[in-house]
């Protein structure tokens, strides 16, 4: 009677040995696919950080030079008409004609 036993106890352990190997391989797959998609995600966010970095230093430039005296200067020549205290505006009549006729 006592080998019977024994025997029922070792496939017992065998079945609980089995079953813990099988939950870890499931986890261990699980666990590879999530790192996977993270990894996916992290180079994502890295390459919007990067895009993001890249329209950031543009802007930047873009401010630096809007508070330049040469974009003053153009600016007031071109939206506000400004011009310096000994030049002469010219205005080429012609020009309205002949884009008139191109028009038509």
């Amino acid at each position: 009677m006592k080998k019977r036993k024994v025997k029922k106890r070792i496939r017992a352990g065998h079945l609980i040995i089995l079953a813990l190997a099988v939950y870890l391989g499931i986890t261990f797959f699980n666990q590879q696919r999530e790192i996977k998609a993270l990894e996916k995600e992290k180079l994502q966010k890295q390459q919007e950080i990067e895009k993001l970095n890249s329209e950031i230093m543009d802007i930047e430039e873009k401010l630096k030079y809007t508070d330049s005296l040469e974009y003053i200067e153009k600016m007031a020549r071109e939206e506000l008409k400004m011009v310096k205290p000994d030049e002469i505006i010219v205005i080429d009549t012609n020009r309205d004609k002949s884009n008139k006729g191109i028009d038509n």
